[in-house]
Parts: C-alpha cells; structure tokens; sequence
C-alpha cells in the first residue's frame, strides 16, 4: 500500500511542476511597436545632440572627444534602430 501511495505522489508531483509557456503565435511580430517606441527616443536624443552641436557653434567653442564620442555614439544608435 505505501508504494503505491509513494507512485501516485510522483506522479501527481510531476503534472504539478509543469508549466505552460505563453508565446506569441509565430505569425505575429512585435517589430513595429519596438520601432514605434524606439524612433522617438532616437528624435529627442537627437534634439538635445544637436542643441549641443548649436551651442557649442554659437560661442565659437572647439569640439572636445566627449563631443565626437557622443555624435559617433548617436549616429550609432540612430543607425542600429532600424
């Protein structure tokens, strides 16, 4: 009796650990609510980039690494959100 106390606990153990996994159907695509998230972040990223850029061209001042890290980092990052 207790064995088959013992098996019928494994078994109804073994269903319980299971576990389901929603995935979207392989036919639906969430690209475009990424890019959709994505673009405006690259516009105002690129806004206050290019206010920078403006300041930096109204006083006359030279541009530094930071400034071409950013620029290279933003041109980077506009062009991977594709």
């Amino acid at each position: 009796m207790r064995k088959r106390t013992l098996a019928t606990t494994r078994r109804l153990a073994g269903r319980a650990s299971t576990t389901f996994h929603m995935s979207p159907p392989a036919d639906v695509s969430h690209r475009h609510w990424i890019l959709a998230a994505l673009w405006p972040m690259v516009a105002v990223s690129g806004l206050f980039v290019g206010f920078k850029i403006l300041a930096r061209a109204r006083r006359r001042m030279r541009w530094w690494w930071d400034d071409y890290l950013m620029l290279m980092s933003w041109v980077g990052y506009s062009r991977r959100s594709r």
